[in-house]
């Protein structure tokens, strides 16, 4: 049976598929290098895993709103990963992350005392303040704030070891967590 209240889908599938795309082609240039970080690779596919996540984020906006449902109980609703935690509230705050974190550097960074030769080690942290605190109680498990690739680590985790990391397998956690959301509106659709 076709849905009708879905207006966003054939958006953000095609969205996916050509994120997809450009994915698969970092993940096997990154499989034939020698130094894949260095070459730049995990850096671009964070970037494309990251906006892949934003859409996700932008498709969850425009359910919730469309069905009239609030942004907490929405992003409460749906499946549960470890810990408990929803699939949306983990896709929300990766997206951000990915979003905002230049914003977050302010007061993640610290420089220690400078050693013989006028260097200071730098120490990076999470953010502790700000619209960000709730994006980062979500994400503390998923690496290391500046060090890590948070954005692939989280959907690494959320295709649970397919072969073929690939934005589109989020599609079935998205679906069931619509299908929640529209439980709850407060019209009949």
């Amino acid at each position: 049976m076709i849905d009708n209240t879905d207006l966003f889908i054939f958006y953000l599938r095609r969205h996916l598929e050509v994120l997809d795309a450009e994915i698969a082609d970092i993940l096997s240039k990154i499989d034939a290098s020698d130094n894949p970080e260095g070459n730049g690779y995990y850096d671009s596919g964070e970037y494309f895993m990251g906006a892949g996540l934003a859409a996700v984020q932008k498709y969850m906006t425009e359910t919730f709103y469309f069905f009239d449902v609030d942004q907490k109980k929405a992003l409460d609703a749906g499946p549960k990963l470890a810990g408990g935690v929803s699939f949306a509230n983990v896709v929300w705050s990766a997206a951000n992350y990915w979003k905002h974190d230049a914003e977050w550097w302010e007061g993640a960074l610290e420089a220690g005392p400078q050693d013989s030769d006028g260097m200071s080690p730098i120490s990076i942290s999470w953010p502790i303040g700000g619209k960000s605190k709730s994006s980062v109680a979500f994400l503390e498990g998923s690496g290391r704030f500046g060090h890590d690739y948070i954005c692939s680590i989280v959907l690494a985790a959320l295709v649970n070891g397919a072969e073929d990391v690939r934005l589109q397998l989020v599609l079935p956690y998205l679906e069931s967590w619509r299908a929640d959301v529209k439980q709850m509106a407060v019209g009949n659709f």
